[in-house]
């Protein structure tokens, strides 16, 4: 049986799991495929945002039901709220009808979400929130399911989501099915400080910018695709060799123009501390630091003054939860 992990709690045959934010400390692109799906290098790691689900199955009514409630963060549009609360849209739902549909144990639910990931952020909220809706279907329906076929499942709903599989810091390739788990000692003793601006980014705008201009930098991608094979790339990973350096970031500063202006900012005050890992996630919007215990009683007043002149929300979470 797959149960519920030790965040997460089983009553009345109702299951909760927490669903982890992530960080990419370095996103490299490193080439597309001939179908337009770029191919990445990364290092991501968990931290202790999470969102909150629990899967309830349900003894009477003939549809499935999805509940959505914001903590912590801006209200969902009335947009957001319909395509996230409908069962046939929500990943997370997607995820538990594909396994009920492949199991032999069908059963109607109630899928309540408390969403503490911000959207369109870079943290992959969504992906995450699939990863852990898939895990509670499996344990729900007690039964053996190709792995092979929860794997392509992931894949299918979201680059992110085989990354969120996995739980743990990892090197991710390819168009994110290649998770490679690493180790990175010290990471847990960061304290990862998240920059929150009053805007989302769409990840397919940012994409379709570097599309325009990939043919002027094809010789600079060949190159990283070849050098990301290497034995460079080992499972135990030092702090010291990790870079902030995110290729989708001159992409996104040009759809977002404030983006750039609180990155420039953000950096400011790292390069003031000797805070080496700083930069945007994902696809944007969100930007962190990586901070030591010691850094963070010398940086908080500067941090707080950067989001202050940004209306951007400061977070302070737990690097590699």
């Amino acid at each position: 049986m797959v149960a519920t992990n030790d965040k997460g709690v089983s009553s009345r045959g109702a299951r909760s799991l927490l669903a982890p934010a992530k960080l990419n400390i370095s996103l490299s692109v490193t080439g597309r495929r001939s179908d337009g799906y770029h191919l990445l290098e990364m290092i991501n790691i968990p931290i202790s945002l999470c969102d909150t689900l629990i899967l309830t199955p349900l003894q009477t009514g003939d549809r499935n039901v999805v509940t959505i409630r914001e903590e912590d963060i801006s209200p969902l549009t009335a947009s957001q709220r319909t395509e996230l609360e409908d069962p046939a849209r929500n990943l997370a739902a997607r995820a538990v009808n594909a396994v009920i549909e492949q199991s032999k144990n069908k059963f109607r639910y109630s899928l309540d979400i408390v969403k503490r990931i911000p959207l369109g952020a870079g943290l992959g909220g969504g992906s995450s929130d699939a990863a852990a809706a898939l895990k509670l279907a499996l344990a729900k329906c007690d039964q053996t399911i190709d792995p092979a076929w929860v794997a392509a499942l992931g894949l299918t709903l979201g680059a992110d989501v085989p990354y969120f599989l996995s739980g743990m810091s990892a090197r991710v390739s390819g168009i994110g099915e290649v998770v490679q788990p690493i180790e990175i000692p010290g990471l847990k003793k960061l304290t990862a400080v998240l920059f929150v601006p009053p805007f989302g980014i769409s990840t397919a705008a940012v994409y379709q910018s570097l599309r325009s201009v990939e043919l002027a930098l094809s010789d600079e991608l060949d190159h990283r695709l070849n050098r990301s094979t290497d034995a460079d790339y080992i499972e135990r990973v030092s702090l010291d060799d990790l870079s902030a350096k995110n290729d989708l970031e001159p992409h996104a500063a040009q759809l977002e123009p404030r983006l750039g202006l609180l990155l420039s900012d953000i950096r400011d005050v790292c390069a003031k501390f000797s805070v080496r890992l700083a930069g945007m996630t994902g696809s944007g919007s969100v930007c962190f630091a990586l901070i030591s215990r010691e850094q963070r009683a010398l940086v908080a007043d500067s941090f707080n003054e950067v989001a202050a002149r940004h209306n951007a929300t400061l977070k302070f979470c737990r690097a590699g939860f």
